[in-house]
């Protein structure tokens, strides 16, 4: 990410910050009474995504308003962390997501969390056109043992290919103003971050038969428009 991008995310997280917990006061009795009223909205998202995804949409909104007021009343709470950072990217919150993901990794031990956060990080900057960001923590988390990391690398690259239609389908969307900002037309941006995702997922799949075609271009991709 480019220092003018880096520093724009930095100032957005303090004024996010200052705004959302800045009347904070520790009381982690309530927060896990708070938790515990939440978690069958959990259940309902998960469902909501594969039936209405614009109510899921609505869902995640209401979900993530919630979450900001436990994560008030016990910032210790990784848990809550891990969560946050998942539905604000599912709510195209992207810059949130990235520091919030960011966050997690500064204290995580758990190497699987470590490898997930990476790969989130990865898909988070496809959405907003940070290529060299791409690289980094797709790097990162393939290199983070302990998985089965062929089934890992084949879920993950299906991630970015559907970031890939998703971005030709929808690029006039205000979720994409971001990444609009730097790139014109989704269908030359999807061949660039593609073919660095399958050049680095080639590196680390142990089975030459699963590598991917890196030959990607505007030509051969499925594109809407």
């Amino acid at each position: 990410m480019n220092p003018v991008n880096r520093l724009f995310l930095v100032l957005l997280t303090v004024l996010y910050c200052a705004t959302t917990f800045g009347q904070c006061r520790t009381n982690k009795e309530l927060a896990e009474s708070k938790a515990l009223k939440l978690s069958p909205l959990f259940g309902q998202f998960v469902a909501l995504q594969q039936s209405n995804k614009d109510s899921a949409r609505v869902l995640s909104r209401y979900i993530i308003k919630e979450l900001q007021e436990v994560y008030c009343t016990d910032t210790t709470n990784k848990d809550i962390g891990h969560y946050l950072a998942f539905y604000l990217y599912y709510d195209k919150q992207i810059p949130s997501a990235i520091q919030w993901y960011l966050k997690q990794l500064e204290s995580e031990t758990y190497i699987y969390d470590k490898a997930n956060h990476n790969a989130a990080l990865a898909l988070c900057f496809a959405y907003i056109g940070e290529l060299d960001s791409i690289e980094i923590y797709l790097n990162r988390s393939f290199s983070i043992d302990g998985y089965d990391k062929n089934l890992r690398i084949q879920s993950l690259v299906n991630n970015f290919e559907e970031i890939a239609k998703e971005l030709s389908c929808n690029f006039l969307s205000s979720d994409f103003s971001l990444l609009r900002s730097k790139f014109s037309d989704p269908c030359e941006y999807a061949p660039k971050f593609l073919k660095i995702v399958y050049g680095i997922s080639n590196r680390f799949l142990s089975d030459e038969n699963e590598r991917y075609n890196t030959s990607v271009s505007k030509n051969n991709l499925e594109c809407c428009r």
